[in-house]
């Protein structure tokens, strides 16, 4: 379990807890550290839910290993018997995503976003640390996002009111939503100039 994994770039810590959600072991420290994760989303969805599988969390700040907003990766321990025996989760840094969304080229009103399913902001860009965490359940753009696995449209965002064109899949297995937007004004741009060029000359 601890292997060169544990210790990649934004990878928090990979725990593994009991059936109360106390910590048995700890890839950051031994012994474990005294922490109890049973009040977190993953714990109790996988301690309800025997068949939930892979479980992506809610943002959350870890009680172990800083201030910095994770996400946790969760899969139940289920005993021969079949009760629940805890959870093993690992945790990534947010940190990760907003550096893979900064290399791209998206011009100045471009947008990017990695969201759950159920309408939750994980990451953004333009980066804004309150949007972490809010939930896009009844904006338009989300509507049709929930409406196929993949597609592409013109919409306007409900956090700026920018007009851009989507680009947005479902991320085959898992609970995930990813979008790329481009602003219509930067689409056009270069349209608008020639058109300004050819009717100055007309």
């Amino acid at each position: 379990l601890f292997d060169g994994s544990a210790s990649a770039k934004d990878m928090g810590s990979i725990l593994v807890t009991d059936e109360v959600g106390n910590i048995k072991f700890d890839s950051q420290a031994t012994p474990p550290r005294r922490v109890n994760l049973s009040d977190r989303d993953y714990f109790k969805v996988q301690r309800d839910s025997p068949n939930v599988g892979l479980y992506i969390s809610h943002p959350f700040v870890p009680k172990v290993s800083g201030k910095e907003i994770s996400i946790a990766m969760s899969r139940r321990i289920t005993r021969p018997d079949g009760s629940f025996g805890g959870v093993v989760a690992g945790t990534m840094r947010l940190t990760y995503f907003r550096r893979l969304f900064a290399g791209m080229n998206l011009g100045a009103g471009g947008s990017m976003a990695l969201m759950l399913s159920d309408g939750t902001m994980l990451m953004r860009r333009p980066f804004d640390p309150k949007i972490i965490g809010i939930n896009l359940t009844g904006t338009a753009n989300y509507s049709r996002f929930t409406q196929q696995p993949s597609g592409d449209f013109f919409g306007t965002a409900a956090i700026d009111g920018v007009e851009r064109w989507y680009a947005f899949r479902h991320i085959d297995m898992y609970p995930l939503i990813l979008d790329v937007a481009l602003s219509t004004r930067d689409i056009y741009v270069e349209w608008r100039h020639r058109a300004w060029i050819i009717g100055s000359l007309i």
